[in-house]
């Protein structure tokens, strides 16, 4: 969870406040955080492998793995799923995800159970700690 202490001295000081957390919630704010997950999410699947509670993925079958070399990892060959992130603010909602057809089934795992789940998007301790950071740091500077 994200937490922020903003101290207040005066009428003049919250007028100030007012006034810019209209303006940076939930606008920038959402931005910032989809900036933040975009790039989370695309070094978990080029370095980590595993989803954002640290969970390891589970490995390919044998028969997927002989198909593979070393320069491939569980969720990253060609870098398109990693590369097909985007989001979308409109109002005080953020939409975030991959077009691409086979994103949601690794996210998810399929229905049949044949690919298991590898979830990849989510907020990982790290991009909590960053955005502990961010926020304040981001929000302090417009005032």
């Amino acid at each position: 969870m994200l937490l922020m202490d903003i101290e207040l001295e005066g009428e003049i000081e919250f007028e100030k406040l007012e006034g810019h957390w209209s303006w940076w919630w939930p606008g920038r704010a959402l931005v910032l955080f989809g900036d933040a997950l975009e790039e989370d999410t695309r070094l978990r699947l080029e370095d980590d492998e595993a989803g954002p509670k640290g969970q390891r993925w589970d490995p390919w079958s044998e028969s997927y793995a002989k198909t593979r070399g070393p320069q491939h990892k569980l969720l990253f060959s060609t870098g398109a799923l990693a590369d097909s992130f985007a989001f979308d603010r409109s109002g005080d909602v953020l939409d975030f995800g991959s077009p691409l057809p086979y994103a949601r089934v690794h996210q998810t795992g399929s229905r049949d159970g044949r690919l298991p789940k590898r979830e990849y998007v989510g907020i990982s301790p790290e991009l909590s700690n960053a955005l502990d950071k961010i926020f304040p740091a981001d929000f302090e500077r417009g005032l």
